[in-house]
């Protein structure tokens, strides 16, 4: 039996970190070591590792995100991720000779499978809602070892976001004494923190500018997949070799009007489908090496112009993390963009264990130890949520 004095009186606590990414081609761990002292807190990664979704997973997956399941399929991809994290997990524990018993915790994203950050009104009530799906209790009882989990709803239970989280760990662990930092993280959606040089942990979050900017890898898989048939632009090679279609990038311009609303603001898979399905009515006629060329152009113009119009003051450095930082021609891109308008040009993360590959799942091991130790780790500027709040919820074994 479980003894809460031991984990919730623990300060150095060994956690798995979890989730599937938005494309849904992987499982991502990782294995870090928290403590902490007077709100600093300090951590040593251990181990990361990456295990590949097959084929069948990933298209049921991505069939109920796209609104194509119902409420039987909703029931059974949740108890179906949950098992394949705590597939992967065992795994992750016997790969890396692990002992399950010196793991205290799992902290699991789970996977999103609609977000509504929208104010919906039905019969008087008004919220917002977002769903996540990896019961936690499935993962808790299939690997016993205690997991947190569902770690946005109760920010959009008071009216926020629930998003972009990684502001969390760019604030606490990547801020600078010395440098304003643009922290770029680029997933199936692009998103960015602004963290201002010397900012104090123990400080109000209200100077720290976070939110989704638009499409980053999306709408480029998308595209690879119904013309190549392919998951993904290796290196960015296909975009390489096409050239800009005007038209269509003024299209994706004009009607994507999300990239262009104020902060705070996120934003999912669910608009981006819709987008895709416009360029292949109206578009699909193309060199299809100029569809892509276009799209990438695409996010990197979601890119710069949130950062330019929302980013205050000078920038020192800017920091990319996530799956698009393989993409070798949106960094190159990157590196025009910011370095032509007198800005710092970019680098990918590597910093103190942490990469571009490991990042999100870091923040759900960050995030559980949060949890544990009683903390509030939403910030209220980003998301728009009413008030601080602690963010997730316990399964034990």
């Amino acid at each position: 039996m479980l003894n809460f004095n031991d984990l919730f009186g623990k300060n150095s606590l060994n956690i798995l970190g979890i989730l599937s990414v938005t494309s849904v081609d992987s499982v991502d761990i990782i294995y870090v070591n928290f403590s902490s002292s007077d709100n600093k807190i300090t951590y040593l990664v251990k181990n990361f590792d990456s295990f590949p979704v097959n084929t069948e997973i990933k298209d049921y997956i991505l069939k109920i995100s796209n609104n194509c399941g119902n409420t039987e399929d909703v029931c059974k991809v949740n108890f179906l991720i949950g098992n394949l994290f705590a597939d992967c997990i065992n795994k992750f524990l016997k790969k890396h000779n692990i002992n399950k018993d010196s793991i205290d915790l799992i902290g699991s994203h789970g996977q999103t499978i609609h977000h509504i950050p929208q104010l919906n009104d039905i019969s008087g009530f008004s919220f917002k809602s977002t769903l996540q799906v990896g019961d936690i209790s499935v993962i808790s009882n299939l690997t016993g070892i205690p997991v947190v989990g569902d770690f946005r709803t109760a920010d959009v239970a008071l009216e926020g976001e629930g998003a972009p989280l990684a502001s969390y760990v760019d604030f606490k662990i990547l801020s600078s004494e010395s440098k304003n930092r643009v922290l770029i993280n680029l997933g199936g959606i692009s998103n960015i923190s602004y963290i201002p040089k010397n900012i104090s942990l123990d400080e109000d979050d209200s100077r720290i500018i976070s939110f989704d900017c638009g499409p980053a890898n999306m709408l480029i898989d998308l595209c690879m997949k119904f013309f190549y048939g392919k998951d993904y632009d290796e290196n960015g090679d296909i975009a390489s070799s096409g050239k800009i279609n005007p038209e269509l990038l003024n299209y994706l311009v004009l009607t994507d009007k999300f990239h262009t609303l104020p902060y705070p603001k996120s934003t999912g898979r669910e608009l981006y489908n819709e987008i895709f399905n416009l360029i292949i009515t109206h578009y699909k006629n193309l060199k299809p090496e100029d569809v892509i060329r276009t799209v990438s152009e695409f996010s990197v113009h979601c890119l710069k112009h949130n950062i330019d119009s929302y980013i205050p003051g000078n920038i020192d450095e800017i920091i990319i993390s996530g799956g698009g930082a393989k993409n070798k021609f949106i960094m190159k891109r990157l590196n025009e963009v910011f370095s032509v308008e007198g800005k710092s040009g970019v680098r990918i993360l590597n910093d103190n264990g942490l990469n571009s590959e490991n990042k999100e799942a870091f923040l759900f091991a960050l995030l559980a130890y949060e949890f544990i130790n009683g903390r509030k780790a939403n910030l209220p500027s980003v998301t728009g949520a009413k008030r601080k709040t602690i963010l997730g919820k316990l399964s034990i074994v």
